[in-house]
């Protein structure tokens, strides 16, 4: 109360809003009541309004405020993560499908050649088209989550098909990829392909 009327100068009143011990907050209101002759304050009314459930409001407003700002930030650091894989998967196809377009070329008039090329522009078009079903589902983008899918699959086409892509770019750098037959009695299998290639494509 001692510096009041230092506070009160060049103001009509002061408001301050406070929390008790026990949780509940004040609004209070501080308004001059009176002054000397020689303009000195002699008096003031201080009025205090229980503002507990408007400051609760306030306050969850401000919570949900930080809430939706995290969330945003999180969601466009899982975009930004999730693009920045996924561009390095989609060039890999991409690449695939423009080598064998240059090796149909070399082998104009050569239809064993030609339907082997298409077939394997088939496959690794397939990839793209399924990569990009998944760049494009925005509800993956925003939230970063990899959602597997269980379906059924040939894992020795799914290899055959890796490994047809990845040759051609592997010709290219002059390096020589020896891929073998897969072996074992169980190769129609259960699981997520796209997924599953995208890891194989990356290892190879």
């Amino acid at each position: 109360m001692s510096t009041i009327a230092q506070r009160l100068k060049g103001h009509t009143s002061l408001t301050y809003s406070w929390e008790r011990d026990d949780g509940h907050w004040l609004r209070c209101l501080i308004v001059p009541q009176r002054y000397s002759a020689n303009g000195e304050l002699k008096a003031v009314l201080v009025a205090n309004r229980d503002i507990t459930d408007e400051k609760q409001k306030e306050l969850e407003f401000q919570r949900q405020l930080e809430k939706t700002a995290e969330d945003a930030r999180r969601a466009n650091a899982a975009k930004t993560d999730f693009l920045r894989r996924m561009s390095h998967d989609v060039r890999t196809p991409i690449n695939g499908i423009q080598g064998m377009v240059e090796i149909s070329r070399h082998y104009a008039g050569n239809e064993e050649k030609q339907e082997e090329c298409r077939q394997k522009i088939l496959a690794a078009s397939g990839f793209l088209l399924d990569l990009v079903n998944n760049v494009l589902d925005m509800n993956k983008l925003e939230s970063g989550e990899i959602k597997l899918e269980h379906r059924p699959f040939d894992l020795q086409k799914l290899l055959a098909d890796t490994e047809s892509v990845i040759d051609i770019q592997a010709r290219e750098k002059g390096v020589e990829l020896v891929c073998s037959d897969v072996q074992g009695e169980h190769l129609q299998v259960l699981g997520s392909p796209v997924h599953l290639r995208q890891v194989v494509q990356n290892i190879v």
